[in-house]
C-alpha cells in the first residue's frame, strides 16, 4: 500500500461532524463506530448519495494525542447486495437504525430522509396495529406505502456500544398475507417470514467482516503513523531491492519525496556497500548478517554528503525461514561526530 499526502488546499474541515467529536473522547486502543449516514464532501451530500460507516482510532505519541485515523467504509456495496438477496419476490428488506431512521427500503422514499431535513422514522411512517409470535402488522400513515407484516432482527455494529445497532426488517405485503390466509396457507406464510431471520445472520456476518477489516486497517494506519512520525529515516525494500516504504524523515534527510523514491531500486539512493544481496546468501545465515549497525556516508540533495548511522534488519516471510526484504533505519550523526572530534 502507498500513502499519499493531500495538498493543504484540498483539505476539508470535519471538526463539526459528530463522528469527529466522538473520536476526541477516545482513549488509547479504543475504536469508535459511527452511525450510518450519507457521505459529505465540503459540507454537501455527495451525488449520487453514498452511505458510509466511519471507524475511528486515536493515535498517541509519547502519551499525547496527535492524530486520529478515520476510515470511511462505503456501505453502498453492502446495501446493493442486500437488495439483490431475495428469499421470495414478495418479501422486501428494510434497514432501520437505532433511533428508527430508515436507511434502506425497497421503495426508497424513506431512505435517509433525516439527511434531507425531512425526519420520518419507521414508527412515524407506519402505525403498529398488532404483534403475534414476533410478526407485527402495520398500517402506513404516508401516501405511497402499503400495509405490511414484518419481522425485525437486531444487528449490533459495535460490541462495546449497545446503543449502536441496525434493525434488519423483513416485510411482506399484507395483501400477500391475506391471499395466503385465503388459501389456507397461514403456516407457510409465517414460515417464510421466519426464514428471513437467516438474513439477519448474513447481515451480521457481513458487518462483522467490515469491523474486522476496519480494525486491521486501523492497526496498519497506526503502524504507518508511528513510522511517519519517527525522526529516523526508515526505508524498506523487497527481495529485489525495490523500495516499498520511505517515511517523512527519509524525505527530509535525502531531499527526495516518497513518491519519487517508491518502487525504485534502493541502489539509486544508497551506497551499494550498505545494501544486502538477498539472493546471494543462505537465508538461515543471512538473517543474522542483516541485523547489523554501521556508519557510512550517503549523498543527499539538500546538504550533500552526510555521515549516517545505519541499522539493517531482515523482513521475514510468515514461515520465518524465508527473507522477503529488509529495513534500513538511518540517523544523521554528522554533527555528533563533529562534536566528538572537537572534544578530542
Amino acid at each position: 500500500n502507498v500513502s499519499f499526502r493531500t495538498d493543504e488546499v484540498e483539505l476539508q474541515r470535519k471538526d463539526q461532524r459528530d463522528y469527529f467529536k466522538a473520536g476526541l473522547d477516545l482513549s488509547v486502543g479504543q475504536l469508535y463506530y459511527s452511525a450510518v449516514n450519507l457521505n459529505r464532501e465540503k459540507g454537501l451530500i455527495e451525488y449520487p448519495a453514498r452511505p458510509a460507516l466511519r471507524t475511528i482510532m486515536p493515535v498517541f505519541y509519547d502519551g499525547s494525542r496527535f492524530a486520529m485515523v478515520i476510515l470511511n467504509l462505503d456501505m453502498s456495496v453492502l446495501f446493493e447486495q442486500i437488495q439483490k438477496h431475495k428469499v421470495r419476490d414478495a418479501i422486501k428488506i428494510m434497514l432501520v437504525n437505532e433511533i428508527g431512521d430508515v436507511l434502506l427500503s425497497s421503495e426508497g422514499q424513506l431512505d435517509f430522509a433525516f439527511e434531507y431535513g425531512e425526519p420520518l422514522t419507521f414508527l412515524e411512517a407506519y402505525s403498529i396495529e398488532s404483534t403475534s409470535k414476533g410478526v407485527s402488522r402495520a398500517t402506513p400513515t404516508q401516501l405511497g406505502l402499503e400495509p405490511i407484516h414484518y419481522l425485525t432482527h437486531r444487528v449490533d455494529l459495535d460490541s462495546h456500544e449497545k446503543n449502536r445497532y441496525i434493525n434488519v426488517v423483513a416485510t411482506l405485503s399484507s395483501s400477500v398475507v391475506a391471499a395466503e390466509l385465503r388459501a389456507m396457507r397461514v403456516e407457510y406464510a409465517v414460515l417464510v417470514l421466519t426464514s428471513l431471520m437467516a438474513l439477519g445472520a448474513v447481515f451480521f456476518l457481513v458487518v462483522r467482516f467490515f469491523q474486522n477489516q476496519a480494525a486491521l486497517r486501523s492497526a496498519t494506519h497506526l503502524h504507518e503513523a508511528i513510522i511517519s512520525s519517527s525522526e529516523d529515516a526508515i526505508i524498506s525494500a523487497d527481495e529485489a531491492g525495490r523500495i516499498t516504504s520511505w517515511n517523512h524523515a527519509a524525505e527530509v534527510l535525502f531531499g527526495i519525496t516518497a513518491h519519487e523514491a517508491l518502487h525504485h531500486n534502493a541502489m539509486d539512493f544508497l551506497p551499494g556497500s550498505l545494501l544486502p544481496d538477498l539472493a546471494a546468501d543462505d537465508p538461515g545465515e543471512y538473517g543474522a548478517k542483516l541485523r547489523t549497525r554501521t556508519e557510512t556516508d550517503v549523498s543527499t540533495i539538500n546538504t550533500g554528503v552526510l555521515r549516517v548511522s545505519a541499522s539493517i534488519s531482515p523482513i521475514l516471510a510468515y514461515d520465518r525461514e524465508r527473507l522477503v526484504g529488509y529495513t534500513l533505519i538511518l540517523r544523521d550523526v554528522s554533527e555528533q561526530n563533529q562534536l566528538r572530534t572537537e572534544l578530542e
